[in-house]
């Protein structure tokens, strides 16, 4: 696959799990990473690291089970649902587009909920849903010049508390 059509399939994926939550006026992802896989040339995947936060917990609440409830209706397989294993217990989705290979893992994240209170380094300053979309490995075209689609590392975003550091750029994906 071509990384710019790789790039496209990433965005319709983000747009429609933002569509499933029906939490109005968000922007989404600002787009998705290119990726290279160490141990394979060419080979690549695409990683967005994004979240909704411009809206009060209760309509994240009401976003988060729209995920739940519509995600097998376009196509998503469910893999866990279930409280993150944290004194908040907040919720946790992983599920896989059966289609695409497109893995997505989002989490409800209400500070009020919070057990080790605001100021603590990991906690997000945001009520939020955060998300990761992490596509299969793909091979890139012949001749591709993979590097000039990928991108040096950046300032984590909240989202990127999400997935260890050592899965961000390690060359391997945060589902294995």
């Amino acid at each position: 696959m071509k990384p710019e059509a790789a790039e496209q399939t990433a965005d319709e994926i983000t747009r429609g799990l933002l569509e499933l939550t029906a939490v109005r006026d968000q922007q989404g992802s600002p787009g998705a990473l290119i990726t290279t896989i160490d141990s394979a040339e060419n080979t690549f995947y695409t990683n967005d690291a994004w979240s909704i936060s411009d809206a009060s917990p209760d309509e994240l609440r009401s976003g988060m089970k729209n995920l739940v409830d519509k995600m097998p209706a376009a196509g998503w397989e469910i893999e866990s649902y279930k409280p993150a294993n944290s004194e908040a217990k907040q919720p946790q989705l992983r599920a896989v587009h059966k289609k695409s290979g497109y893995k997505v893992f989002a989490e409800l994240l209400i500070r009020s909920e919070r057990k080790n209170g605001h100021d603590h380094p990991s906690a997000s300053r945001k009520d939020l849903i955060g998300f990761t979309v992490t596509s299969p490995a793909y091979q890139a075209p012949e001749g591709t010049k993979i590097q000039e689609y990928t991108h040096a590392p950046t300032e984590p975003q909240v989202v990127a508390e999400l997935v260890s550091d050592a899965t961000r750029h390690s060359g391997s994906t945060p589902f294995g």
